[in-house]
């Protein structure tokens, strides 16, 4: 389902690369929800939305035809939508699935100090840096930074305070290496992604 897409997908549009990254990031995913019982995003984030600022940072670079880059998450967003000649949309709306599953990662597992790629790719991560984190400079984002803190406070993994989320915590970090494995699993960058072998030699599997 889209609302899995992984985060370099999004962030790198055309040129990330289908691999085992992919996959591994899946499988994290997949223990998250273990862990905490429910669908991340699906379930736990679902009333979790893109904020404005945000979102329209992302649909000048998504839904802009000039960008080649991102053609293939533009052909997804916009599916359902026909439009004249000069662009006019005359029916169907936009999926704005991707815009929610983008801001729902950041959510969860946080803003990476380390931006991967950002200098072959750098629109989608300059959006980011000015609607949410800007150096905690005020400015007209000042909404988006203030909705992205009040979100964090309640379902990021490392401190959020929703139940699921906080007893998937408590779980994770009661075995050891279960709390890393997971960002490992989850990291924004596919080629640092926690691979099959490192998964098994892992200190969270030695007493599975």
């Amino acid at each position: 389902p889209l609302e899995n897409t992984p985060p370099d997908f999004l962030i790198l549009g055309d040129e990330a690369a289908q691999g085992h990254g992919h996959d591994n990031f899946g499988l994290g995913l997949s223990m998250l929800h273990l862990f905490t019982g429910y669908a991340p995003y699906e379930e736990i984030l679902e009333k979790v939305t893109c904020p404005p600022m945000l979102k329209k940072k992302l649909r000048v670079i998504w839904e802009n035809e000039k960008l080649a880059d991102y053609s293939v998450i533009r052909s997804i967003i916009l599916s359902d939508v026909y439009k004249d000649e000069r662009g006019h949309i005359l029916e169907g709306e936009p999926d704005e699935t991707l815009y929610d599953t983008l801001y729902r990662f950041l959510v969860l597992f946080g803003i990476p100090d380390e931006k991967f790629d950002q200098r072959k790719c750098p629109l989608v991560w300059k959006a980011i840096s000015e609607a949410l984190d800007n150096g905690g400079r005020r400015t007209k984002q000042g909404t988006d930074i203030t909705q992205y803190k009040l979100d964090c406070e309640k379902y990021s993994l490392l401190y959020g305070s929703n139940y699921y989320i906080a007893r998937a915590r408590g779980g994770l970090e009661s075995m050891p290496g279960g709390m890393d494995l997971l960002f490992q699993l989850c990291s924004f960058d596919p080629s640092s992604r926690a691979t099959a072998l490192q998964v098994l030699n892992s200190p969270f599997m030695e007493d599975l």
